[in-house]
């Protein structure tokens, strides 16, 4: 894929309506480099990000969230969670969490602390969606992090998380 000329040609795109319809075309499909789609956004004035994050589907906003997902730009993550997760119900978290983590433990963790990434996301929900969280099997998974200290080894392995990954989710 190459994601380089996707990136050159939103850049060339004069009309920023173009850009935006642009953009929107490529979250689905994946065409940019997290760092990329990261630069396509900050040329996007706030009102228009508002629209398209307002406008996008649960799968969208989840391929959103995953790209800030990548080092270096954990550090935004919270603030476009924050503007994705308006009105989204509890299969909308626990994908996210699934993505984080499934994603994450294969990285070994070692990018990012996760285990406060997941603790500050589990602290936003709603009692609703927490309690509906708490009812999936993912839940199994989740409190091992939730409930991690940071002390000694990491709240859950690779293999652990690996289970969840052949269940129906």
């Amino acid at each position: 894929m190459d994601f380089l000329g996707v990136f050159q040609l939103i850049l060339k795109l004069k009309n920023p309506n173009d850009r935006f319809m642009r953009i929107i075309d490529s979250i689905g499909k994946r065409e940019l480099h997290p760092f990329d789609f990261y630069l396509s956004l900050s040329q996007m004035e706030d009102q228009q990000l508002d629209l398209m994050f307002s406008g996008l589907l649960m799968d969208e906003r989840l391929c959103v969230c995953e790209s800030f997902l990548h080092w270096p730009l954990q550090v935004l993550f919270l603030d476009i969670l924050a503007k994705l997760s308006r009105n989204m119900s509890e299969v909308f978290y626990r994908q996210l969490f699934y993505i984080i983590l499934y994603e994450k433990f294969n990285t070994g963790w070692f990018d990012y602390n996760y285990v406060d990434l997941v603790k500050q996301i589990w602290s936003s929900l709603s009692d609703y969606n927490k309690s509906k969280i708490k009812e999936d099997r993912i839940f199994l998974y989740l409190k091992k992090v939730l409930d991690y200290d940071g002390g000694g080894q990491k709240p859950v392995s690779v293999a652990f998380i690996g289970l969840y990954k052949d269940l129906d989710i």
